[in-house]
């Protein structure tokens, strides 16, 4: 099994609420959520714009980032 490390460093920049997100995404990735959730998802109507798993998917890490409202991801 891979172990994920961490290195510190006393030069690094400051950690921002984004700084983890990379960590979900791989883990994400690595569970397979996609698989797990993705048909339970509805199907796009039109051939243009985000999907349903994408939206969810933003959704997520907005959750994570720490978002309060729809609002929030308009910056």
């Amino acid at each position: 099994m891979n172990k994920l490390s961490i290195n510190y460093t006393s030069f690094a920049k400051s950690l921002s609420s984004f700084s983890g997100l990379n960590l979900f995404d791989d883990l994400i990735h690595k569970f397979e959520i996609k698989n797990l959730l993705g048909h339970e998802l509805p199907l796009k109507k039109r051939n243009r714009g985000f999907s349903s798993w994408n939206k969810f998917y933003v959704g997520i890490f907005g959750f994570i980032a720490g978002t309060d409202c729809l609002d929030d991801f308009d910056w």
